[in-house]
């Protein structure tokens, strides 16, 4: 199961009379090129300037209110950043610093010599360009390794990203937790699963992910299909639903499979490789790395196969 979802582009560059002009028609380009898989947007024109001395109270208090009212949220809400440093203006500064504490897929870019780069930010990687030609041809490759990455297939042929684990038969008890040695933010599992016994129908078998190292209930998500072939996905800790779907045209006595594709806040479940009117939500609002892990709850189950593939396109 792969996202087939858009993805976002924060661009951070000065307001130049020539800069911003060309990032216009990159911009352009990238939305013709890929066909609306990438939206773009930019900040404003504010500049960033210090606080007066002498402010009442209330402006002095609402000076970094501003400030991320401009920036933070989009930013946020951004799956990749351009950042051009060719001027070190500070709005690019400031936006640049946000994207960095958020864990953000950065792409540096500069038109002048690197040499003239704030010392702030030379031990990161930044690309020099010569030309408008030069920097698409850079935007774009990083575009294309970055979906590249979120395109990985549940198969071998994506190793190392990809693992099979355990495709011999494995029971799992009423109650137990069984944790899968693999851990991402964004990736794809797959378990082949059969349940032997259930105290009700209500009853289920689940898949923890970007659960808690300490213990799975404090955090994360758990997707989970209930004997009466319900499918259902909730957050941590207070087990909040999210969503559900119902399968009860299922005999969950005999072999399935349930598999979940999660990317940032998005993500698609389903039974049977059924992805047409799949589960689907786009609210995840936990973005932490987490384990994966296998539960029942007043079930046994018989599982195999478990197939898993990491998606990240950053290091956590």
């Amino acid at each position: 199961m792969r996202m087939q979802s858009s993805y976002l582009i924060f661009f951070a560059f000065p307001f130049d009379p020539a800069i911003k002009p060309m990032y216009e028609r990159i911009m352009g380009h990238l939305k013709t090129k890929y066909n609306d898989r990438f939206q773009c947007l930019f900040g404003n024109t504010s500049v960033i300037q210090p606080s007066p001395k002498f402010l009442e109270y209330q402006v002095f208090k609402q000076q970094n209110a501003d400030l991320l009212n401009q920036f933070l949220s989009n930013i946020m809400s951004s799956d990749v950043v351009v950042a051009d440093l060719t001027y070190n203006n500070p709005n690019v500064h400031v936006e640049l610093g946000i994207a960095i504490s958020l864990n953000k897929n950065i792409l540096r870019v500069s038109g002048r010599s690197l040499t003239e780069i704030a010392s702030d930010v030379r031990g990161y990687e930044v690309y020099n360009y010569s030309s408008e030609e030069n920097l698409r041809n850079k935007i774009e490759n990083y575009l294309e390794q970055y979906l590249s990455i979120k395109e990985l297939p549940l198969n071998i042929e994506a190793e190392p990203f990809y693992n099979l684990f355990f495709p011999e038969e494995k029971s799992l008890r009423s109650r137990e937790y069984f944790p899968i040695k693999t851990s991402f933010r964004d990736g794809a599992v797959k378990v082949k699963f059969r349940f032997e016994y259930a105290k009700t129908d209500e009853d289920w078998f689940g898949i923890f992910f970007r659960q808690s190292h300490a213990n799975p209930w404090l955090g994360g998500y758990l997707l989970y299909a209930r004997k009466n072939g319900k499918l259902e996905i909730v957050e941590l800790p207070n087990v909040d639903l999210l969503k559900k779907l119902d399968y009860s045209d299922l005999d969950l006595g005999t072999y399935h499979t349930i598999q979940f594709a999660v990317d940032g806040n998005r993500l698609r479940a389903c039974l049977d490789d059924k992805f047409e009117g799949c589960l689907e939500t786009g609210n995840l609002n936990i973005q932490s790395y987490g384990d994966i892990g296998l539960y029942c709850y007043d079930t046994e189950v018989t599982f195999s196969f478990v197939e898993t593939v990491c998606r990240d396109t950053i290091a956590f």
